[in-house]
């Protein structure tokens, strides 16, 4: 794919949509966009909920996987008597509705304990006099409250037994009334936080699921449906993971999607032929490239990145490592690193920078360059 221009995401989203490819794997860095993208990719397709009388998923065409979808599970944590913990999902919601009715709770718990610990047990339980469903994780005869990271696996491992149910049933019968209507399986950062073996082991398991829903033997072809995948992310490793596995697959689905820096309302979305990552490479080729006038909020936000990343890639816990303490105006730097990359809407806030704030940042990145003797080849 050439690079392409678009003025919001609402025209990303159609361009993905009329670009019908079998699958659009994208690389973005945080704060560019990527969860707000695969809701305006929902709300292209799936009908809105005020005019939608049916609570389940065969009147959607995009199955989804964002931060949102976490937020369909609470936990309630017993404070009183700090011993009934369990994690919570409403039955009246399309996933709620599709776990309880097609008995899926015993594969989630498998996958799950294939994950995360074998010596974890999952127990669905349906909360009386509510449409809740509680599920209580056992250590033997123990109820415990699994981390958040265990948390994260846990919604993934439901939304992908979820997806395999869907996959394989509609490779078999396209006119399955309870799922007929879904084209789209769409998957926006499902590892944040998660450590490498729990990155790599769900990257080749979404692979595997992408590559089995293509139609194989002549009785798929002519009973079942083959649905299209979008799948988003900012973790290197995730990408690189899925690119590598999709590499057979055709290359023009393979993309980096940008914030346009000559409109702060707009976005890029350019071809990726080959693997980005040599990523820090990339992040300080583009900070390299951009003139004093064009510096803005989205800068810093990339600087943040590549500290991150070389700060990784060195043996570093922590990025601000690479920024010697006696370094000037250190901590105002530090704050604008970290308030720059992490706006609550950066599509509504001015990316415009002071010129105090653009020579700090042109400061800094000079020191970086020169510290870590960077050298960028022609």
């Amino acid at each position: 794919m050439a690079n392409n221009v678009f003025p919001d995401l609402k025209e990303v989203a159609e361009n993905i949509i009329k670009d019908d490819q079998k699958l659009t794997l994208m690389y973005a860095f945080n704060s560019t966009g990527k969860t707000r993208l695969s809701m305006t990719f929902k709300e292209q397709l799936n009908p809105p909920k005020e005019t939608s009388d049916y609570v389940g998923l065969g009147n959607k065409r995009v199955l989804y996987f964002n931060s949102f979808t976490e937020d369909l599970f609470t936990w309630e944590n017993d404070l009183d008597n700090d011993e009934h913990r369990y994690l919570m999902y409403k039955t009246d919601t399309a996933f709620g509705k599709y776990i309880d009715e097609q008995s899926v709770d015993q594969r989630i718990n498998e996958k799950f304990r294939s994950l995360v610990n074998s010596d974890i047990f999952v127990k669905f339980e349906r909360i009386e006099n509510t449409d809740n469903m509680g599920i209580k994780f056992f250590h033997g005869d123990k109820v415990i409250k699994i981390s958040r990271g265990e948390e994260r696996l846990f919604t993934w491992c439901v939304f992908m037994i979820i997806a395999e149910n869907i996959v394989s049933d509609l490779k078999e019968d396209k006119d399955n009334n309870d799922i007929n209507s879904i084209d789209y399986i769409y998957i926006d950062d499902p590892v944040s936080s998660l450590d490498e073996t729990y990155t790599i082991a769900a990257a080749l398991d979404l692979a595997d699921l992408v590559k089995d829903s293509v139609l194989k033997t002549e009785k798929e072809k002519k009973d079942g449906k083959s649905l299209k995948f979008i799948i988003s992310t900012h973790h290197a490793l995730f990408f690189e993971v899925l690119s590598n596995s999709f590499k057979k697959m055709n290359s023009k689905t393979v993309n980096i999607l940008e914030k346009n820096i000559d409109d702060a309302e707009g976005y890029v979305i350019k071809g990726a032929n080959n693997s980005p990552f040599s990523y820090h490479n990339y992040i300080f080729k583009k900070i390299n490239d951009t003139s004093y006038a064009e510096l803005s909020k989205y800068h810093f936000n990339l600087m943040r990145n590549l500290l991150e990343k070389t700060a990784l890639f060195l043996g570093y816990s922590d990025y601000q490592t690479l920024i010697p303490e006696e370094s000037n105006d250190r901590n105002k730097f530090l704050k604008l690193l970290n308030e720059y990359s992490h706006g609550t809407h950066p599509d509504s806030e001015s990316y415009m920078l002071r010129n105090d704030e653009k020579n700090l940042f042109r400061e800094k990145f000079k020191e970086f360059k020169e510290t870590y003797h960077w050298h960028m080849q022609k």
